[in-house]
């Protein structure tokens, strides 16, 4: 799995309560179930809800790691400015 898939998925399973969460692998994709009343259960296959959401949070992936290469930008370019 490539970083950017990796972060994309870790900001995937933070939609998701820290029990889930912490369970997810792409390989382990539970399905939730959630009391709604006494007769309703509503069910959330978070494979398919990967699916359907992965462009998103890989566009999110990309962002996040734009940022970070500015940001080592900027820190390589302050350590070259502070050694002359």
């Amino acid at each position: 799995m490539s970083y950017r898939e990796r972060i994309a998925f870790a900001l995937f399973k933070t939609s998701y309560p820290e029990d889930i969460a912490t369970t997810m692998t792409l390989e382990h994709m539970p399905v939730t179930r959630t009391p709604i009343d006494d007769h309703l259960v509503q069910e959330v296959d978070t494979r398919l809800d990967w699916e359907k959401k992965r462009h998103r949070y890989l566009k999110r992936a990309d962002a996040a790691l734009l940022e970070l290469d500015a940001i080592a930008t900027e820190a390589d370019a302050k350590r070259q400015g502070e050694s002359r």
